[in-house]
């Protein structure tokens, strides 16, 4: 398995009792598609070049992230290396989206973010949570006015279509001229 092809989706926490559980911290919503896959990638961090398959046994959620044993695991001593690394998944094992305009972030980073009036707003570089929506996080296109990055609800009010780009309702304000 090539790195490239791994979506990271949290971070290896740390062990979890004497029996090779472990803690994972989630980086996103997306965490379900780690519950759900049998198979995991550890991306090792630091000087461990090897990626490393799980064979996943147990993955629920817990409190702020994921609880996970593994056939690889039973001591905390073997996990204890990997600390930090990335924990993923390769993009073609996430579960199809069966609900319409639903979509997984890592499919929205890069996209290009257009206003309705067809104004170039930028490119998604990030998605967050606020904990009641989803976040784009568009860096703008050099001679945008607006800031360094631009916040958008990713929401109906404000995002009209996605396929290869994303259509926002999004005012872009003129530069005021300090002369």
């Amino acid at each position: 398995m090539n790195k490239e092809n791994i979506i990271p989706l949290g971070k290896l926490a740390g062990p979890y009792g004497i029996k090779g559980e472990f803690l994972i911290k989630a980086y996103n919503t997306e965490h379900e598609v780690l519950i759900n896959s049998k198979i995991w990638y550890i991306l090792p961090k630091d000087n461990i070049k090897n990626i490393i398959e799980l064979n996943i046994i147990t993955s629920k959620q817990y409190k702020q992230g994921l609880l996970a044993s593994c056939e690889q695991f039973n001591m905390p001593e073997q996990i204890k290396k990997y600390i930090g690394s990335d924990v993923g998944v390769p993009r073609e094992l996430f579960p199809q989206i069966q609900v319409k305009n639903e979509f997984y972030w890592v499919d929205l980073i890069d996209k290009e973010v257009f206003t309705i009036k067809q104004e170039r707003l930028g490119i998604v570089g990030r998605m967050m949570d606020n904990g009641i929506q989803s976040i784009l996080c568009i860096h703008p296109t050099p001679n945008c006015s607006l800031a360094q990055e631009i916040l958008i609800p990713f929401t109906d009010l404000y995002v009209k279509e996605v396929k290869d780009s994303i259509i926002v309702e999004w005012e872009i304000e003129p530069e005021e001229d300090n002369e």
